[in-house]
């Protein structure tokens, strides 16, 4: 018997013999003649607590079976971003919006539902909007804030996009309990062993979640409330929803349903107006910004076209605007064949502007914060749609991204004809207009793609053509544009300031591998592995590391980005190489050397991304892909490639005047990247439109967290090539694709770059040498190959 039942039986006996015993007792005297029987009072029975589960589906039920119910939602949510508008980064800004919902339904439960929505909405501290939405008949109506749009709708789909009848689901929760309140019962729900899906996005990474919900006495669900915390790329989300619920005896919304769609711009969606609001708000208020203007615009009346070609970044600080923008415009006279092209540079801080032009000659001047912000807030939104100039809209998800392709109406194209001869003719932007005898908006298409959770734009592409009537004649007024978009991330940082903006100094500070070669000669030479990427840790790495780099001579990198920028503006040949080994220009594009599948997804990226130009198609695949990466490392605003050991490296011995050798050379890795068969450039690029963003930057992370730990064995295990295992798993020609890129990025480079490494011993001088990790560590790399070769290499403990 089970120790249990033995406490059990041996409990049932104890109360047998408790009864036998009170059977046998001595009895009582008698009682007086007379006197009346003395009873124990009954004791009142304790209510029994009621079940919490219980008490949940049986509230839950009671909506889920209403054919009729009226709610009130508040939904508040909080995104937490890196405050690169505050003099020492550290603490957090956030971007705040709340929503109050008042939704009615009627014909739950059947096929015949009408629902009338309506959302007060408040984004930031002070942009209010108010959206009705009605659904009936299978079409949805929106009205937000005058303007009116209409779908087809299935009746599911719309009620997957409004907010759960439940906002809780019981069987997620490890704890559920209840507890007595004014008005009946509370519940609490805790423990979740996952995120109520309907609340947390794909690529999301759940951080905590808990929920609430009050039921009456007589059984009836009026009250229930769910929050969590999520991690999105580099985003920190809070979100709070409360549910207010009420079943009503009478309800009749048929009086509200529009009588026609006439009033109404059908779109094949009808969230999209409210997405583009939201994303011209944000842009409006933003803080921090980095942003690229590409456009091209040509009038057929003047027969000359302009290019724009900007950047712009800045930075709102409470007590300074700084900005750096730098304008590259070319035009050409058609009549005249002649072009022409200048350049300028403007920089703001302090109240200060100073313009720096191509010719050498400076300008300053004075501007207020007031003006800078007007003038920022104008560069980013000029074109930019208001939700009312959507005349057709339909979206498409993209990974963590949302893609809206659109057309735009009258109005959206009177106003883009406006800014277009502003940019075409500076001086007189009315010229047309006053010599044509009509004017008619031809088309006007784009697209505008935002992130998922937090809605902030990046980027917005317009293709414009207008038609001036002149003398009788139509002349075309064209436009094509692209802007691209980075908000609340490093790069508007690294655009304004000299040097990376650290916050404080980090606890756990970075110990990577570090190695020390010497030959017989007594020459030396240190050998520290990078990554190309990091956080403010690489700009504390232990002393050991900075004593030996103030030793050295010179700092050897793969190659000095820097020198090879200012050798592409004075080298002819050097810019005909990078041409040529990144753009297609023999007639062909990148369509002709990628699957077509593959092609359709890395095209939805680039545009994601702000780099769908009028040169794209012409890129070679691995632009593509590199764009991807970039804007991924980017859009995680965790790690920057402006930080990275061999960038902050670089800039120290600039201003230490070291010598900078290159190990490779830009010529080398520019030949080498664009030289890739297609069959490598089409794997390349496929595997980072197949990863997804968030799978992509977690194993960022992870290679950076192992960097710092400078565990050689594990960073040896992690660097192998692939195992025979995996290679068994590729079939003939994956294998060979692959043995070519591992072939050409790694064995070959690791050899000459051994090479490198014993001329520089011979040398004579002592060199700091900084090279990616892979090529230091396991078979081939430069570490076991020097040993090979007779040098002692010693491992520099850096703990």
């Amino acid at each position: 018997m089970k120790t249990g039942s033995r406490v059990l039986a041996l409990l049932l006996c104890l109360c047998l013999i408790g009864t036998v015993l009170a059977g046998c007792s001595t009895p009582a005297p008698d009682s007086p003649a007379g006197a009346p029987a003395v009873r124990e009072p009954t004791p009142e029975p304790t209510p029994r607590q009621p079940d919490a589960a219980e008490l949940y589906a049986e509230g839950a039920n009671r909506l889920r079976e209403a054919e009729l119910l009226c709610a009130d939602y508040s939904i508040v949510q909080e995104i937490s971003l890196p405050d690169y508008t505050a003099e020492e980064p550290g603490p957090l800004m956030t971007l705040t919006e709340t929503t109050e919902r008042h939704a009615q339904y009627q014909g739950l439960g059947s096929d015949s539902l009408v629902a009338v929505v309506k959302d007060e909405l408040t984004m930031g501290r002070d942009t209010k909007t108010t959206q009705l939405l009605t659904y009936a008949d299978g079409i949805e109506y929106v009205d937000l804030k005058g303007a009116l749009y209409c779908s087809e709708v299935r009746q599911a789909d719309f009620l997957a996009g409004q907010l759960p009848l439940l906002l809780l689901d019981a069987s997620l929760y490890g704890s559920l309990t209840s507890e007595e309140a004014e008005g009946g019962y509370t519940l609490r729900f805790d423990a979740p062993d996952a995120a109520e899906a309907w609340a947390l996005p794909q690529e999301a990474e759940l951080l905590e979640a808990a929920g609430t919900a009050l039921v009456s006495p007589d059984g009836a669900l009026t009250e229930a409330a769910y929050s969590l915390r999520y991690r999105f790329g580099g985003l920190t989300v809070s979100t709070r929803y409360e549910g207010r619920f009420q079943i009503p005896e009478a309800l009749d919304l048929t009086g509200s349903v529009p009588q026609s769609v006439k009033p109404y711009e059908s779109l094949d969606d009808p969230t999209a107006p409210l997405t583009v609001m939201r994303a011209r708000t944000i842009l409006r208020h933003a803080k921090v910004c980095s942003a690229v203007f590409n456009g091209n615009f040509y009038t057929q009346a003047a027969g000359y076209s302009v290019r724009y070609y900007d950047t712009l970044n800045a930075i709102d600080r409470v007590s300074d605007m700084l900005i750096h923008e730098e304008n590259n415009i070319s035009a050409v006279d058609y009549s005249s064949m002649q072009s022409y092209s200048y350049k300028y540079e403007m920089r703001l801080e302090s109240g200060k502007m100073t313009m720096e032009y191509d010719d050498g000659e400076t300008e300053e001047t004075s501007m207020y914060t007031a003006e800078a912000r007007k003038n920022v807030s104008s560069f980013l939104t000029d074109y930019f749609p208001f939700s009312t100039d959507l005349k057709d809209a339909e979206s498409k998800d993209v990974g963590a991204y949302r893609l809206i392709s659109f057309s735009g109406g009258d109005d959206y194209g009177l106003r883009v004809k406006d800014l277009v001869c502003e940019s075409l003719f500076s001086a007189e932007p009315t010229i047309l207009d006053d010599h044509a005898e009509s004017y008619l908006t031809k088309s006007l298409t784009g697209f505008l793609a935002v992130e998922q959770v937090s809605g902030i734009p990046t980027a917005l592409n317009l293709s414009y053509a207008g038609i001036h009537t002149i003398e009788g004649q139509p002349c075309s007024l064209d436009m094509e544009l692209n802007l691209a978009l980075s908000l609340y991330t490093n790069d508007a940082a690294k655009g304004i300031l000299d040097e990376p903006l650290d916050g404080p100094e980090p606890e756990q500070k970075p110990t990577p591998v570090f190695y020390r070669v010497d030959d017989e000669e007594g020459n030396t030479l240190y050998l520290l592995g990078t990554i190309h990427i990091g956080d403010d840790r690489t700009a504390c790495l232990p002393q050991v590391i900075y004593d030996a780099f103030d030793a050295a001579d010179a700092l050897a990198v793969e190659f000095d980005d820097e020198n090879f920028e200012e050798s592409l503006d004075q080298d002819e040949e050097l810019r005909e190489l990078l041409l040529q080994s990144f753009y297609y220009t023999d007639g062909t594009t990148i369509q002709n050397h990628v699957d077509s599948d593959v092609y359709k997804a890395a095209m939805d990226l680039v545009k994601v991304t702000g780099n769908y130009t009028d040169t794209a198609e012409n890129m070679k695949p691995y632009l593509w892909g590199n764009a991807i990466e970039q804007f991924y490392l980017a859009q995680g605003r965790k790690l920057s490639s402006d930080k990275g050991v061999d960038v902050r490296l670089m800039r120290m011995a600039r201003e230490a005047e070291k010598e900078i050798l290159d190990v490779e050379s830009g010529q080398f890795q520019v030949s080498m990247l664009g030289g890739y068969t297609d069959p490598v450039q089409e794997m390349l690029l496929a595997e980072m439109t197949e990863i997804p963003r968030s799978e992509y930057l977690s194993g960022s992370y992870e290679l950076y967290e192992a960097w710092c730990l400078g565990d050689e064995a594990a960073l040896i295990e992690r660097l192998a090539a692939m195992s025979e295992e995996e290679r068994a798993e590729l079939d003939e020609d994956e294998l060979a694709i692959y043995d070519e890129y591992h072939q050409k990025m790694e064995v070959e480079r690791n050899a000459n770059m051994v090479e490198k490494a014993r001329e520089f011993l011979q040398s004579g001088k002592t060199v700091f040498c900084a090279v990616g990790l892979a090529h230091l560590l396991g078979e081939g790399g430069m570490v076991e190959a020097l040993r090979a070769a007779g040098y002692t290499v010693t491992l520099i403990d850096t703990h």
